[in-house]
């Protein structure tokens, strides 16, 4: 969750919105599982973690190997006004989406540990 909402951090930031998310994790038995999801949805913070926890249990699928590398990626950023948008979760993106810039802003002044969820403590 830690690096999630790093990325976030640093999507909102540039005023990014990515459609396309990436999860990759390596065992340190070489094994390797990735998984690609492409959305049409407004970004905001709380739909990206939900989003890669999902993805995560999706294919952890070697639970009793160690994990040495996960790494996450967006891409296919879309301008706001280019694609129309789920009509059933707009306005609930758009809200978080509103919480997720005051959020910024406090990430901005205070540093980007300021606000954090439950389970990152």
């Amino acid at each position: 969750m830690i690096l999630a909402r790093n990325l976030s951090y640093t999507i909102l930031k540039f005023g990014l919105n990515p459609t396309t998310f990436f999860l990759k994790i390596k065992y340190q038995d070489f094994l390797r599982q990735k998984y690609r999801i492409t959305i049409d949805r407004l970004f905001n913070e709380k739909f990206f973690k939900i989003l890669i926890a999902d993805i995560f249990d999706k294919i952890d699928i070697y639970k009793a190997h160690k994990i040495i590398y996960i790494g996450i990626s967006v891409s296919n950023f879309m301008e706001y006004k280019q694609k129309s948008f789920n009509i059933l979760t707009y306005e609930e993106d758009r809200k978080f989406g509103k919480l997720g810039n005051c959020m910024q802003t406090l990430r901005d002044k205070y540093g980007i540990d300021i606000v954090k969820n439950a389970c990152e403590i």
